[in-house]
């Protein structure tokens, strides 16, 4: 692998203002991938920018609620998808997922879901290829008054974290 770095990025401006349209809503995730779309890279370059460096984009959203299921959205990020399967199933026998019983699986193959509209939607439409993590259905307490930190489920956070070093620690061949 070359020099291979990881990013994180906090998006903000996903609510739409008035009404959820292509041009009222995902004002951070547009703002960044329109902008990658204009940087040279390498620096110089006259054919590439540096949105064609992004190996694959991974989006967590919602994974914060009690038992969230997760399920794989997009074929080109299927064998991503696959590695945190295998992530958590080996996670399991060590013990090292807290309140998690060794049926029950975050990540799940057996579910087929429709494409939700989200902050990649703007990186997927230039041809970057997504890992979509987000739990559907969305919790019960998604935009009510009920949407406050307690929801956060510490072991839930405290295990898709466990799972999400694992996958990148192989990832970067650590």
């Amino acid at each position: 692998m070359s020099h291979v770095t990881l990013q994180l990025v906090f998006f903000d401006g996903g609510e739409a203002f008035e009404q959820w349209t292509p041009t009222d809503s995902l004002y951070g995730s547009r703002h960044l991938a329109d902008h990658m779309s204009l940087i040279p890279h390498p620096p110089g370059s006259e054919h590439t920018m540096l949105l064609n460096a992004v190996d694959f984009f991974v989006l967590l959203d919602l994974t914060g609620a009690q038992d969230p299921k997760i399920v794989n959205r997009f074929e080109n990020t299927a064998h991503w998808f696959d590695r945190l399967i295998t992530a958590e199933k080996r996670l399991h026998p060590l013990g090292l997922l807290s309140s998690h019983q060794n049926e029950q699986s975050y990540f799940r193959k057996d579910v087929n879901m429709g494409p939700v509209e989200d902050d990649h939607l703007p990186f997927l439409e230039r041809g970057v290829p997504v890992l979509h993590m987000i739990a559907t259905p969305f919790p019960s307490f998604l935009h009510t008054m009920e949407d406050t930190g307690d929801q956060i489920h510490s072991h839930t956070v405290e295990n898709l974290t466990k799972v999400l070093v694992v996958f990148l620690a192989e990832y970067f061949r650590l």
